[in-house]
């Protein structure tokens, strides 16, 4: 496994037969440059990435995933159905609402949104094409098409679309399904914004029922899944804030 750690987000570049790899996520949409760089620095060529498996479509997830298509059109998108409209869009969905964990937390939201007043939650649209792969079902053996061992997980709730890749060793790769990320600020674990914090903890319990030990983040460092058990329901539906948009 290799990781390239971007501004916000990490990406996991993993080995399958043939010396072919599996990216897990992509960065900002203007982080394409820097993404390129890493691969240099890790020894790897753009043509060995065959497989972009997409854990939900937010823009720090699917940002510069149209132009990794256009510079090697071979790479094949496993995404989840849910996500074909969204990712089309080219912008994060804030139809269904969603929710900041405290006050705190929103603070630093509206913080980095002054700083950054070019976030705007939107990156290129991307169509999924036929050769694309976009699953339905809970769980989905991709061993074969991986070259190892890997099953796709449907973990929704910090989006309608999360999705989570599993090893046969109890690894979990999971977006933004938890995080390591301003636990200070009263993180507890879980990911700043959410679209149904309940869905969050059935799907945490979810990966737990699945012999889930290691969680390897988008955001933050690697953790043991007993981090998930302590804090479990951490927050409620009436402590998180609604987000403004």
């Amino acid at each position: 496994m290799k990781i390239i750690k971007l501004s916000m987000t990490r990406l996991y570049l993993l080995q399958g037969e043939g010396g072919i790899y599996t990216l897990i996520d992509t960065g900002y949409k203007n982080e394409y440059k820097r993404f390129r760089r890493e691969l240099d620095r890790n020894g790897l060529q753009i043509e060995q990435i065959k497989y972009l498996f997409l854990t939900h479509h937010h823009d720090d997830h699917a940002g510069f995933a149209a132009r990794l298509l256009d510079e090697n059109p071979a790479v094949i998108i496993i995404t989840r159905a849910e996500a074909e409209p969204l990712l089309a869009a080219g912008h994060n969905n804030t139809s269904t609402g969603g929710t900041l964990l405290n006050r705190r937390i929103r603070a630093l939201y509206h913080l980095k949104r002054r700083m950054s007043p070019k976030w705007d939650l939107s990156f290129p649209p991307l169509t999924l094409r036929p050769q694309d792969i976009r699953l339905s079902k809970e769980r989905s053996d991709l061993s074969e098409l991986l070259g190892f061992q890997a099953e796709a997980v449907y973990t929704p709730g910090h989006t309608s679309d999360s999705q989570s890749l599993l090893l046969p060793e109890g690894t979990l790769f999971c977006g933004d399904m938890a995080a390591r990320f301003l636990n200070f600020a009263g993180a507890q674990y879980c990911t700043l914004f959410n679209e149904d914090i309940e869905q969050v903890y059935r799907s945490w319990r979810s990966v737990l029922k699945l012999g889930v030990r290691r969680i390897y983040p988008a955001h933050g460092r690697t953790f043991s899944t007993r981090r998930l058990e302590q804090h479990m329901q951490a927050h409620s539906p009436a402590s998180v804030v609604p987000h403004q948009f």
